[in-house]
């Protein structure tokens, strides 16, 4: 298995478990309910003129916001119950979350990843059955690997959408595997568009709109330099120094396209990354480099997106 994957399992296993921890992330979520609510209402005041009309209707947060996953879930079950439901995960990866969603003791999760990790796979579906009780299990593919559609209660993506090429396939795949009365829940960032949209971590905020103002070539070369042109036909390789897993898609077009595939928005959450917009408004260079490559205003400072979606009948 793999150390970084094996270490990231640990600390999953350990949020699902009840603990001390557990205290500290209630203790933290009392605090960010009231955080929530005033960024909600000062955010949406502040940025009301640069916002796209059809995201008026959104909750703005300050980056994270206190979205723990243990939040995120429990919001979900709110809405539908986890508890005894049929759950799928697309692009699950090595099994990152499954532990905390196999906690809320459903009756199967079914997860899949078009990059096999069989090892880490085999210990999340063995542990979660000895742990929960629950049975997982993991197919390397697409939605063409789940034997049939309409049987799901969820469909819960996290940090998967941003990477969909052919989002409207996708989309219109997760609506079939639905129940008539099923829920859709995904979270994803940062989007191609926003901060840090590459997903490379350049070092420093100065340069995480780099990805949309370098010219290829240097950008390609500060990559290998960065020892991450080494990476291609890895996943970091596919996902960044190709770029072949990124969606590509504007802020507005990701809600555009769940409308289309026939799912109504319960909730959506947009994360503001409210230090990159005072970068943006202190760097009018910057901001005109943006301008030039026509990159969309409000996508500029925009983190990612939490949806809570229902199938609609």
């Amino acid at each position: 298995m793999n150390p970084e994957n094996k270490r990231i399992l640990a600390i999953d296993i350990e949020e699902s478990t009840p603990s001390w921890r557990h205290l500290l992330i209630k203790a933290k979520l009392i605090y960010y309910f009231f955080q929530r609510h005033l960024f909600n209402l000062w955010l949406k005041v502040r940025l009301w003129d640069e916002m796209p009309p059809e995201l008026r209707k959104l909750w703005f947060l300050n980056r994270e916001g206190g979205m723990f996953r243990e939040k995120t879930y429990r919001m979900c079950d709110r809405r539908h119950a986890l508890k005894g439901s049929s759950i799928l995960v697309p692009g699950a990866g090595f099994g990152h979350c499954i532990f905390q969603l196999a906690a809320f003791r459903p009756r199967k999760i079914t997860a899949f990843d078009v990059y096999e990790y069989s090892k880490e796979w085999d210990f999340v579906a063995q542990t979660c059955k000895d742990r929960f009780g629950v049975e997982v299990v993991f197919e390397k593919g697409g939605f063409e690997t789940v034997e049939s559609e309409g049987r799901f209660d969820w469909i819960i993506s996290d940090a998967v959408l941003e990477h969909i090429k052919d989002m409207d396939g996708f989309l219109k795949s997760s609506n079939r595997h639905l129940k008539d009365d099923g829920w859709f829940y995904a979270s994803f960032g940062p989007i191609w568009y926003g901060p840090g949209g590459d997903h490379v971590d350049w070092g420093g905020e100065m340069t995480r709109w780099d990805h949309l103002i370098c010219e290829q070539r240097l950008y390609e070369e500060r990559f290998e330099k960065k020892g991450l042109g080494a990476a291609a036909g890895t996943l970091e390789g596919d996902f960044l120094f190709h770029g072949r897993l990124f969606s590509y898609l504007r802020a507005e077009e990701y809600f555009e396209k769940f409308k289309e595939a026939g799912f109504f928005m319960d909730l959506g959450i947009a994360k503001v990354n409210w230090f990159a917009r005072r970068i943006l408004k202190n760097d009018p260079d910057l901001s005109k480099k943006l301008d030039e490559r026509n990159v969309p205003k409000f996508d500029r400072f925009i983190n990612g997106f939490l949806v809570w979606m229902r199938k609609s009948k």
